[in-house]
């Protein structure tokens, strides 16, 4: 049985952000999008989650908070969110390939900038990682558009699915290989 790493898109729901009005109003945005690579048998500890954010990051003891400005950071960290909605394959990882050759090509993406226009965000830097990892041969070609169309519908379709509480990750295979 081979359990090479699996390149998939994560998608987060974002409370009432992914509800209602907000959910037309914001587009793909109204999730949060990053990337996740995991084996195909897994434990948490096994998966490395990758992203952007321009969230608040409060100091543990102290609660200050250490982006005050929200500037978009990428982050690498190996730990799955509990807001985790879905998963949709992209590609796989051949053997031999270390995690940190990953996560320097998606550290050498460009961090949104704030008051860009068009406007920039997870959405857009998820965007830029899929293609790069196409271009890196870890990620099937497909057209990104699409794939982010059919992303979304995934996402409600599974939101739709859980009444708006997700508890169980849902999984998509956008890829022409066995999941």
């Amino acid at each position: 049985m081979s359990n090479k790493r699996r390149v998939f898109v994560s998608i987060h729901y974002r409370g009432g952000l992914s509800l209602g009005a907000n959910r037309q109003r914001l587009g793909y945005a109204a999730y949060h999008w990053g990337i996740l690579i995991s084996p195909k048998v897994y434990k948490e500890s096994d998966c490395y989650a990758f992203d952007v954010s321009d969230a608040a990051r409060p100091d543990p003891e102290t609660r200050v908070d250490h982006n005050p400005n929200h500037e978009w950071g990428f982050r690498s960290n190996p730990t799955v969110s509990g807001s985790l909605l879905g998963l949709i394959m992209t590609g796989k990882i051949p053997n031999g390939v270390e995690i940190s050759e990953i996560r320097t090509l998606l550290q050498s993406i460009p961090v949104p900038q704030k008051d860009a226009i068009p406007e920039q965000n997870c959405v857009t830097w998820v965007m830029s990682a899929i293609q790069t990892l196409q271009s890196s041969g870890f990620a099937e070609q497909f057209e990104i558009n699409k794939f982010m169309d059919a992303g979304i519908e995934f996402a409600d379709a599974t939101l739709a699915d859980k009444s708006g509480s997700p508890a169980t990750v849902a999984k998509m295979n956008y890829t022409t290989r066995k999941m």
